[in-house]
């Protein structure tokens, strides 16, 4: 039972989540962008979406429509529900459980578990000068997920209908960050070269094909 309640999924994935929100308490503050997106989904919750620039006196009576609505409306209502230290908890549970994913399928891949560990670690902490409780942060885990359904395909893992579950993602994703250009960009392009390929190995089939002989 212990075995099977510790897996090296989840010793990874409460080591990840403990050590963000301790590290990243007061550090996923520091960008002002943090708090601003705040404030715009607080304006959008109590006044409607906003038309025209609230915040810059040089932009003032020009159009503007905030891009990232949806995530700006998540933020100030998990601000609501429990301050920064709720959005502080969706941030640190959504970055761990992106990572424990890598980390599950390297092991899956053969790799053992502390070798896993210290290269998704790794990772982990590389990246972590980009990482604070601001929008761009669906676009990380989004793009991740894309990465990994595109391998999945091309290695037999998965059918064409784990594919086609990316366009309500992306439908979502639009609505939360302009990443989303990234996720079908990368999604296109898979496609694209899988069509090259397959051209290219028919046509390479056809011209392999051995010539009948002619008739007596």
């Amino acid at each position: 039972m212990l075995r099977r309640l510790f897996r090296p999924e989840t010793v990874f994935f409460l080591l990840t989540w403990l050590g963000l929100m301790v590290a990243f308490r007061d550090r996923g503050f520091y960008d002002p962008g943090a708090l601003w997106h705040i404030k715009v989904g607080e304006i959008i919750l109590d006044r409607g979406m906003p038309q025209t620039d609230p915040f810059s006196y040089t932009f003032e009576g020009e159009r503007w429509v905030p891009q990232q609505w949806g995530a700006e409306v998540l933020m100030a209502l998990s601000h609501r529900v429990g301050g920064l230290d709720a959005m502080l908890l969706g941030f640190a549970t959504g970055v761990a459980l992106l990572f424990t994913l890598i980390f599950r399928r390297a092991v899956q891949g053969g790799m053992g578990p502390i070798l896993a560990g210290v290269v998704v670690g790794g990772v982990l902490f590389v990246g972590a000068f980009h990482y604070f409780v601001r929008p761009h942060m669906f676009t990380i885990a989004f793009l991740g997920w894309t990465m990994m359904c595109v391998i999945d395909f091309e290695r037999g893992r998965c059918t064409i209908w784990r594919l086609a579950g990316l366009v309500p993602l992306y439908v979502l994703w639009v609505n939360l960050h302009g990443g989303v250009l990234g996720g079908t960009m990368t999604l296109g392009l898979a496609v694209a070269g899988w069509g090259l390929l397959f051209l290219v190995r028919g046509s390479g089939e056809e011209q392999s094909q051995p010539t009948p002989p002619p008739p007596p």
